[in-house]
């Protein structure tokens, strides 16, 4: 079943939301289809800074208090971590003993993974068809914790 997101942008819409051509290389990474389409001429990207959260139905009865900071990944504090995160992803998808393990560690099985995405709460696989998230156990700021994170 495909999730939908609801997205509410009739109030203050040009004071949250503004365009963005800085996360065209990460969306690419994560979602390589979409280069087919971020090319067309009409192709915008957006930032959109969340204010609140509502949640309907019956997810709102254990979720209710739910933030929207707490949607959001902190990278104060990571930039020794997010400079290098890059040449990390490079690293790690060239490397098939590494990638496997970190699928294996996010429980899913074979298939075409590779590293999509890396941020100080977690990393991010993907396929063609679907990514999965692996939480690290604790926050990582820089490589050094990033390897203790990691399967060896």
């Amino acid at each position: 079943m495909a999730r939908q997101l609801n997205v509410d942008l009739s109030r203050s819409a040009g004071r949250h939301m503004r365009r963005d051509r800085g996360v065209r290389p990460g969306l690419c990474a994560s979602y390589p289809k979409s280069k087919l389409y971020l090319d067309l001429p009409d192709a915008c990207l957006y930032r959109v800074e969340v204010e609140a959260l509502q949640i309907n139905g019956g997810p709102a009865q254990n979720a209710n208090e739910v933030t929207a900071a707490a949607l959001k990944t902190e990278l104060s504090g990571a930039e020794a971590l997010m400079s290098r995160a890059a040449d990390e992803i490079d690293r790690l998808n060239g490397s098939a003993a590494d990638l496997a393990a970190l699928v294996a560690l996010a429980g899913n099985g074979p298939g075409q993974w590779r590293v999509s995405g890396l941020d100080p709460d977690g990393i991010e696989l993907s396929t063609s068809r679907e990514t999965i998230r692996h939480w690290f156990g604790r926050r990582v700021t820089n490589l050094e914790e990033l390897a203790e994170q990691l399967p060896r």
